[in-house]
C-alpha cells in the first residue's frame, strides 16, 4: 500500500486485529464494519443491525450517496468494571474518583475521513441499572450519522484552511458553524425523518441542544470569532458549543430556507448544490462563503441572520424562526409531569439520601401514602427519573429494592404542572408534517 501524501496517509487509518466484520449495502455504496473489542466479545453483527436502519435513513436523505465505499472501525475498550462501581446501587465515593481519574484520560469519540470513520467506545456492561445511553450500541449510533455526514462537510465543501490544512502551524476556518453545527442538525435530522427518533425525541434532543447552547459566551465573542480563534484559550473552552448552538443555527437556517420556498427546498438541498459547485478539490473562498451560501438559498432576510447570529452576537430568534417549521417556543413554558412518589412534601412519607445522593431509602411511612412504597424500601435515581419519564397516564412502573430482592412497583400516576425552559410545541401540524418529510 502507498500513499500519495501525508494527508492520504492520516486519511486512511488501518485497524489491525482479529477480524470481526460485517458488511451491507445501502443504495450505491458498500457498507463494511470492523470491530476490535477489547474483552473479546464478537459486535460487528449487532452493530450491523443498528447501522443498516441509520444508513437506509441517510440514503433516504440525500439524492445519493456521495461515495461507493465506506468503512466503520470501531474499538471497544473493556470499563465492565467501571459500571460495576457505578451503577452497582450503592457506589463508593473511593470508587467514584477512581472511575473519573480513568475516564478522564480515555478520550473516547470518533474522527471522520473521506471514506471511513473511526470510533473509541467504551464497554460498561450490560446491568439493568446501567443509563441507555452508555450502552456500546448506543454509543456507536449517537455519532456514526454525524461522521458519516462529514463526507459532505468539511471534506466535501471546506475553505482552504481545511483544503491546504498545514499540520505545523494550522490556520482555523471561521465556518464551524458548517463544519460541525450543519453536520449535527442533519443526523437529528436523518434519525428523525428516517423514524429512528421519534418526534418527542426529536424535540427533546433539539430542546437540549437550545438549552445548552444558551451557554454560548455571546457576550464575549461570536460564533465565527471563536471558530477562528479555536486553538486558543478562551475561545477553545466554547468549542464544544458547535454541537449545540451550531445545530440550532443551522436548525434556524433550514426554517428560513423552507418558510420561502414553501417546504420545497431546504437546507440540504443548498448544501448539496454548493457541494456541486466546490467539491472536495475546491475550496470556497472564506471570507466570501457567506455571500455565496445566501446566493444559493435565494432566501431573503438570511444574509442578515448571519450578519447578525453567526458572525454577529445578537441572540438568536427562535420564535421567529422555527414557527416557519410549524413550532411554538417558549422561553419559559410548563408540562404535565407524573409526581415524583418519593417526594415527601407530595405524599406521606420521609425518605433518606444516600450514596451519594444516588439512592433514596424510605425511613418512614405514613397512613396517606399512596404509592405503595414500604419502610426500608430503596430506590435508585436513574430508576426514579426513568420511571417517571416512562409513565403512562395510569400507571409508573418504579422498581424498588425491598429486603434485598428487586421488585417493580406498579404506581398510580398522580401529576403537576412543572415549569420547563426553552420549551417547543407543534403549533401547526401542517408545517410540522412538511418539515418531518424530506422534501
Amino acid at each position: 500500500l502507498v500513499a500519495s501524501s501525508y494527508h492520504a496517509l492520516l486519511d486512511n487509518p488501518v485497524l489491525l486485529t482479529k477480524p470481526d466484520t460485517a458488511g451491507f449495502w445501502v443504495a450505491n455504496t458498500r457498507v463494511t464494519l470492523a470491530v476490535l473489542d477489547l474483552n473479546g466479545t464478537s459486535r460487528a453483527a449487532d452493530f450491523k443491525r443498528e447501522l443498516e436502519a441509520d444508513m437506509a435513513a441517510v440514503a433516504r436523505f440525500l439524492p445519493k450517496l456521495p461515495v461507493d465505499h465506506y468503512t466503520f472501525l470501531a474499538m471497544v475498550g473493556d470499563f465492565r468494571w467501571a459500571g460495576d462501581i457505578l451503577f452497582s446501587g450503592k457506589p463508593s465515593i473511593g470508587g467514584i474518583i477512581k472511575v473519573a481519574r480513568s475516564l478522564g484520560s480515555q478520550g473516547f469519540g470518533a474522527l471522520e475521513h473521506n471514506t471511513s470513520s473511526l470510533y473509541y467506545l467504551g464497554d460498561f456492561g450490560s446491568g439493568e441499572r446501567m443509563p441507555a445511553e452508555l450502552r456500546v450500541e448506543k454509543q456507536l449510533l449517537d455519532a456514526a450519522v454525524h461522521e458519516f455526514m462529514h463526507v459532505i462537510t468539511p471534506l466535501g465543501l471546506h475553505a482552504p484552511a481545511i483544503h491546504d490544512f498545514d499540520y505545523i502551524n494550522p490556520t482555523m476556518s471561521q465556518h464551524l458553524w458548517l463544519y460541525e453545527g450543519v453536520t449535527e442538525y442533519f443526523a437529528q435530522l436523518i434519525r428523525y425523518q428516517g423514524g429512528r427518533l421519534t418526534q418527542q425525541e426529536y424535540l427533546d434532543v433539539m430542546r437540549g441542544k437550545l438549552a445548552q447552547g444558551e451557554k454560548f459566551p455571546n457576550d464575549k465573542f461570536s460564533f465565527t470569532e471563536m471558530s477562528r480563534n479555536v486553538l486558543d484559550k478562551p475561545y477553545k473552552d466554547a468549542y464544544m458549543h458547535v454541537y449545540d448552538r451550531g445545530a440550532v443555527m443551522a436548525w434556524l437556517i433550514d426554517a428560513q430556507i423552507r418558510g420561502t420556498h414553501q417546504n420545497q427546498r431546504s437546507l440540504i438541498d443548498v448544501i448539496m448544490a454548493l457541494h456541486r459547485q466546490y467539491g472536495p478539490d475546491r475550496p470556497f473562498e472564506e471570507a466570501g462563503f457567506f455571500d455565496a451560501f445566501c446566493e444559493v438559498a435565494k432566501t431573503p432576510g438570511l444574509r442578515e441572520f448571519f450578519a447578525k447570529h453567526v458572525e454577529g452576537r445578537e441572540p438568536l430568534p427562535y420564535s421567529e424562526a422555527l414557527k416557519l417549521v410549524g413550532l411554538e417556543y417558549s422561553a419559559q413554558g410548563s408540562e404535565i409531569k407524573a409526581i415524583n412518589p418519593l417526594d415527601a412534601g407530595k405524599n406521606d412519607l420521609k425518605v433518606k439520601v444516600t450514596n451519594l445522593g444516588m439512592t433514596r431509602v424510605v425511613k418512614k411511612v405514613g397512613p396517606e401514602e399512596w404509592a405503595g412504597l414500604q419502610l426500608g424500601d430503596e430506590v435508585a435515581m436513574q430508576d426514579l427519573v426513568a420511571a417517571r419519564d416512562a409513565a403512562s397516564e395510569s400507571t409508573m412502573k418504579l422498581p424498588v429494592t425491598r429486603s434485598r430482592t428487586r421488585v417493580v412497583l406498579e404506581v398510580p400516576v398522580k401529576t403537576e404542572t412543572v415549569a420547563r425552559a426553552h420549551y417547543l410545541s407543534v403549533a401547526n401540524e401542517a408545517l410540522w408534517t412538511a418539515f418531518s418529510t424530506r422534501p
